[in-house]
């Protein structure tokens, strides 16, 4: 008889915490970017270079609002969580530490500045390192990570720049090709009426 009135209870409250606001839910995606292609070459192949040139790729429509498009509408708010990054395919052969200045540009505007980043020996990363957590103190600029939140929530895109140099760079062949992977967990907190 209790568990009788105990479920009883407990749906009156959740029609009554629904009430004429709706239901309140959070929606969370963990969203891939494409593949980021870094290129690295030195003109000593099997010898340590202390520094290479500093090269700049971009990545375009980074994370779009179409993730969650059926929700849009509905949508207070969106939180980034976390943000990771993962290499592949740098050569077990070689080596070298990657420094990465990220910045992002919303809707084609000016850059701004994300975070800094050195990726200690490339060639043994392993996947998935985060570099950002809300409410933690890895480095990232909060002020930027707040517009990307704004940005999702208008329903804009962004674009990332990623400039990088490599410093103690031992390569078994002059060029070599990796990829640089960035994932944003995101979560959309929407009311439905």
């Amino acid at each position: 008889m209790r568990s009788k009135y105990l479920l009883l209870a407990l749906i009156s409250v959740f029609l009554w915490g629904c009430g004429e606001a709706g239901v309140e839910s959070d929606i969370s995606k963990l969203i891939d970017t494409e593949r980021i292609e870094i290129n690295l070459s030195t003109p000593f192949v099997g010898q340590e270079v202390d520094r290479t040139p500093s090269t700049i790729v971009y990545a375009r429509n980074v994370v779009e609002s179409d993730e969650f498009s059926e929700y849009l509408d509905d949508a207070q708010n969106f939180t980034v969580n976390f943000i990771t990054y993962s290499v592949e395919g740098f050569p077990t052969t070689s080596s070298a530490d990657m420094v990465l200045d990220v910045s992002v540009s919303i809707q084609g505007g000016n850059f701004l500045e994300l975070l800094s980043l050195r990726i200690n020996d490339v060639q043994n990363n392993p996947q998935d390192i985060m570099i950002y957590e809300k409410g933690s103190d890895l480095p990232a600029n909060e002020s930027t990570v707040s517009q990307l939140e704004n940005a999702l929530l208008n329903g804009q895109t962004f674009d990332m720049k990623i400039e990088l140099y490599g410093e103690d760079v031992t390569l078994e062949q002059a060029d070599v090709a990796f990829d640089l992977i960035f994932k944003y967990d995101l979560t959309a907190r929407v009311q439905f009426d």
